[in-house]
């Protein structure tokens, strides 16, 4: 097995790659790893997508050093390959997937190498692009995307509380959405929906529940 460290530099107050190398200094065997610092959005995914598809039969493990966006890249560049897995040093914010694993220690890489693999759902999306996306956690339409879209601005901007915030900005103008859903060939929606949660796990934004 090898191990690949996918750090976001910026992530764990910019300390996140000291803190994958202590982790490394400290585990009580050798192992096979490199290390990748993104440099950018999507690089993660253009980076796990490309070794992936040079490496196809070797046996590697990404591990994200990041938080939730790090960790979305990772399996959308994961999706129908054989022989690769992800696993996750929590180090970033939010970290709404890891919730759904309570009592492990995301924080550790001698319990992430001693630990089993176990195989995960994972939601479809397809938005009209021509390119499929996957989730791992949730999928929100209406009044969260209108929160999403928002925050990222402010994440981008590097400002606090930017979860939120969007919260408040889509309260005034995020409440109606013409949205159909169909369920099984029936449509279970009237002509304005709110918001609609398409949930694989149990938290988003951090701390909703």
């Amino acid at each position: 097995m090898k191990y690949i460290f996918i750090v976001n530099p910026n992530a764990g107050n910019g300390k996140a790659l000291d803190f994958v190398n202590n982790e490394l200094n400290n585990i009580n065997r050798k192992i096979d790893y490199e290390i990748y610092k993104t440099g950018a959005p999507k690089d993660a995914h253009r980076f796990v997508k490309e070794y992936s598809s040079q490496h196809i039969d070797d046996d590697v493990c990404f591990i994200a050093c990041g938080g939730d966006g790090t960790i979305s890249e990772i399996a959308n560049a994961l999706v129908n390959t054989k022989h690769k897995s992800f696993a996750i040093l929590a180090l970033g914010s939010g970290n709404d997937f890891i919730k759904y694993y309570k009592g492990k220690n995301f924080l550790s890489l001698q319990s992430l190498i001693d630990g089993e693999k176990h195989n995960i759902d994972i939601l479809k999306i397809v938005d009209g692009s021509g390119i499929d996306r996957y989730s791992v956690n949730v999928c929100n339409f209406g009044l969260d995307s209108v929160v999403c879209s928002y925050a990222n601005k402010l994440k981008d901007k590097k400002k606090k509380n930017a979860y939120t915030r969007g919260v408040i900005r889509a309260i005034f103008i995020g409440r109606y959405n013409d949205i159909s859903v169909e369920v099984e060939g029936k449509l279970v929606t009237g002509k304005k929906l709110l918001l609609g949660t398409l949930a694989n796990c149990h938290y988003v934004g951090g701390s909703y529940f």
